[in-house]
């Protein structure tokens, strides 16, 4: 991959689909404002013994022994049955509640 300097523009390269007789130019500001996008996606933080429910607030959680303060995007296990019949639940943090 190259970049290039294009009608004023940084360009980090060229793409030409098949079938397509036209060539689209994938611009340096655009690639990483989508790649900081997709950063700031989903992340699995674990297992949280924390006891949750839809719509709880709860927030620091614990996972492995230790406090975690989730944020927005944050993706969390909780099993909310037992040894001998478990009952995983996933839960995604909004940024206020689960």
């Amino acid at each position: 991959m190259a970049i290039q300097w294009r009608d004023n523009l940084y360009y980090l390269d060229s793409v030409k689909l098949p079938n397509d007789e036209k060539t689209y130019w994938i611009k340096d500001t655009e690639a990483r404002e989508a790649i900081e996008t997709l950063s700031n996606a989903t992340h699995f933080l674990g297992v949280t013994t924390t006891a949750l429910a839809d719509g709880a607030t709860t927030n620091p959680i614990t996972i492995d022994s230790k406090s975690v303060t989730a944020q927005s995007g944050d993706i969390v296990i909780y099993n909310a049955g037992t040894e001998l019949a478990p009952e995983n639940k996933e839960f995604i943090f909004n940024g206020t509640a689960w």
